[in-house]
């Protein structure tokens, strides 16, 4: 009987512990819950660092698109003025040959009217009837000899004068139809570096303005990832205070038992009676049971406790290895990307001559900025890239990337038909001879569109071979 009841009372105490225990518990699926919460967030965090990345090497590129714009904004600003300046000096020239012309014509008719009052006098005291006078009046045939003698000298001075002045005047009316071509030809290039200057600003405005873009991306995908760290923050405090209340139930729970038990077994001693000795042997060894019981629950709920920690640790640093490789798989697309882009030309089949005899065919057509049509209109770039497209080589549509293209040519002496010649903002197709097919400013054809220019025009920044 006393048995029963001893079991009896054990039995009670397990029964509250296990009652007690699981309210305690119920807090873990509140852990797990801000734990995926915190899991979601770290997964926001490394996508958002991974875009924070593409766009800084977006800016990256963009900056470094501005500084080379600028550079050959300066370059061609420095080449405007020089062009102007070339200008100004063959206005001078043409002013000094027009002032030559002037007094070169004005001696000219000096001369002539001299020389027709010389003749006026011969004719009126010489030939026909005044030398037959002369003849009568003197009957020197020496005399008569003598001045026609030198009638005919003064004849042949005259003669010289007139042909030396009139070579003159065409020198230097000659001189002065060439001054006025170079002249043309000048103004025709300073409207090419200005149309050059115009595309450059334009591109220079676009590329300051997707700069400017990024900048704001940038600026609101830290914020971002700021108010993410900061979430990260607030949910760890949030885990490490729900462990915290967790490990602190399980141990009042653990303490409740155990008074518990301990009440029971002074209730069951003081019932036993006379046979309070046995009892106290049989509750003391009961109560070392208890004790031993509940010290094993303790135990155990304290392992359950670091079990559920160690979750927690092991979900983090799942989350960091979750971000980690992330990071990698970014960083390994970054790298394929980079190894993936490159300029240049792709491979095609064709010799110098074909090239040039297709490009002559489009003489005449407009030049259009940015067109890449032949017929309808083209810049100088697209003009180079799309010829080159009919034999089968694809090439950037830029001036300066053009530069790069093919293989080196050395000097314009040793270029061949189909050579690209490169200038500061501009392309050309070399034909020989020193002359290039290219397109050249918007004005009408012959003075622009696609037509032949001189390739010594300007000076040349690289020549490229590609066939």
């Amino acid at each position: 009987m006393r048995r029963s009841k001893t079991f009896v009372y054990g039995m009670a105490a397990v029964v509250a512990v296990s009652t007690v225990v699981p309210q305690a518990v119920l807090a873990s699926p509140s852990i797990e819950s801000v734990q995926q919460q915190k899991d979601d967030t770290s997964a926001k965090l490394s996508e958002l660092q991974s875009q924070i990345s593409a766009l800084e090497q977006k800016k990256s590129e963009v900056t470094g698109q501005i500084d080379s714009l600028g550079g050959q904004l300066v370059t061609q600003i420095a080449e405007i003025q020089d062009t102007s300046n070339q200008i100004d000096a063959k206005n001078q020239e043409l002013d000094q040959i027009a002032a030559q012309l002037t007094e070169a014509q004005n001696q000219k008719e000096t001369e002539y009217k001299a020389m027709k009052k010389r003749i006026r006098y011969i004719y009126e005291n010489g030939g026909n009837a005044g030398w037959a006078e002369i003849f009568l009046n003197n009957g020197d045939v020496s005399k008569i000899l003598t001045q026609a003698e030198y009638t005919e000298k003064m004849y042949d001075y005259d003669r010289q004068c007139l042909t030396e002045y009139a070579q003159t005047v065409q020198t230097i009316t000659d001189l002065q139809t060439q001054q006025e071509q170079e002249k043309q030809n000048l103004e025709y290039l300073k409207q090419d570096q200005e149309d050059d200057k115009a595309q450059l600003e334009t591109l220079l405005e676009q590329a300051k303005a997707t700069s400017a873009d990024y900048d704001a991306q940038l600026a609101d995908s830290n914020a971002k990832a700021t108010e993410y760290e900061q979430l990260i923050s607030e949910q760890n405090a949030k885990i490490n205070e729900l462990v915290a209340a967790q490990q602190a139930a399980e141990q009042a729970a653990q303490q409740q038992a155990a008074q518990q038990a301990a009440a029971q077994s002074s209730s069951s001693k003081k019932s036993s009676g006379s046979s309070a000795n046995t009892a106290n042997s049989s509750n003391g060894n009961s109560g070392s049971s208890s004790s031993t019981k509940s010290s094993g629950s303790t135990k155990s709920s304290a392992g359950s406790t670091n079990s559920s920690t160690g979750s927690t640790n092991s979900s983090t640093g799942s989350t960091k290895s979750s971000t980690n490789s992330s990071k990698s798989s970014t960083n390994t697309s970054k790298s394929s990307g980079s190894s993936g882009s490159s300029s240049g030309s792709s491979k095609g089949s064709a010799s110098g001559s074909a090239v040039v005899s297709y490009a002559e065919q489009f003489i005449g057509n407009p030049y259009v900025w940015g067109g890449t049509s032949l017929t309808n209109g083209c810049d100088c770039s697209g003009f180079v890239m799309q010829v080159y497209a009919h034999f089968g080589y694809s090439l950037p549509h830029s001036s300066g990337a053009l530069a790069s293209v093919g293989k080196a040519v050395g000097s314009l002496s040793e270029a061949q038909p189909g050579d690209i010649l490169c200038y500061s903002g501009h392309v050309g197709i070399y034909v020989g001879g020193g002359q290039m097919v290219n397109a050249s400013n918007s004005k009408p054809y012959p003075a622009g569109g696609i037509k032949y220019s001189s390739a010594t025009y300007r000076s040349i920044v690289a020549i490229r071979r590609l066939v």
